[in-house]
């Protein structure tokens, strides 16, 4: 994500021009991972202050600016005063919400879901039980790993 910042010449744009670059291909770029893995609180974090850096830009000595308005007022939406910018963690977690109901529901075909079934198939075979148990088992499974990857405590 840095050396895609690079690329892009501070001085040249604009404070819009930087504005349209974060909201439509700076904090997209991470969609594709967030659709399949989680991400934890202290990488959303990183990305959005990246994403702050790249806006204030850089004092001539090459330090960066100083934030006139916190990154959190930016997020709000544009009715609210903000700018509208998209809340990296909370998109990780709606989005990895949306695989985990998919799988519970056995309506997902995405690779992911077959690892799982896999992993999930592989654990009942060691273990002898009842379909209900293993069934059981592979929901709390899932359940621990949403919990992992979100940070959150309950679902």
């Amino acid at each position: 994500m840095i050396s895609r910042l690079n690329l892009w010449s501070n001085r040249l744009l604009s404070f819009e021009g930087r504005v349209i670059l974060i909201k439509h291909i700076l904090l997209t770029i991470p969609v594709f991972y967030l659709s399949t893995i989680g991400i934890t609180k202290t990488a959303a974090e990183s990305i959005e202050k990246i994403a702050g850096h790249f806006l204030w830009g850089r004092t001539e000595e090459g330090n960066h600016k100083r934030g006139l308005i916190p990154w959190l007022a930016l997020k709000r939406e544009k009715r609210y005063g903000g700018l509208g910018f998209k809340d990296v963690w909370r998109q990780g977690v709606a989005l990895f919400s949306k695989h985990m109901g998919d799988f519970m529901a056995n309506t997902s075909t995405t690779q992911w879901h077959k690892l799982l079934n896999a992993f999930i198939d592989g654990q009942r075979a060691k273990r002898s039980g009842s379909i209900i148990r293993g069934s059981y088992q592979s929901q709390e499974l899932l359940l621990l790993l949403f919990r992992v990857l979100t940070g959150s405590p309950t679902v």
